[in-house]
């Protein structure tokens, strides 16, 4: 179990997941200052921007695979981890 979210987490780049994650604080933020955050709809937006990230990377991932564009495993740790575990 460890080692297949250890793969997921890899595949879905999260180190990059703060590009998208900044940009909902920070409305968050403005929204609390107005008074107006309701905290519910906050983190459920939060959760929504980070899911919806991943899930790109995740189909951009797939279609790279499908067309074979992504050249060798090698040049692309983070999908040759995905081709290494799927081939055993």
């Amino acid at each position: 179990m460890k080692e297949r979210l250890l793969i997921c987490y890899k595949a879905a780049r999260a180190p990059f997941l703060v590009v998208s994650l900044l940009p909902a604080l920070l409305g968050g933020a403005m929204a609390a200052v107005n008074s107006s955050l309701h905290m519910g709809i906050f983190i459920a937006s939060v959760i929504g921007v980070v899911m919806a990230h991943s899930t790109a990377d995740f189909i951009d991932d797939y279609f790279d695979y499908k067309r074979a564009t992504w050249g060798t495993r090698k040049s692309n740790s983070m999908t040759a981890l995905l081709l290494t575990r799927r081939s055993r």
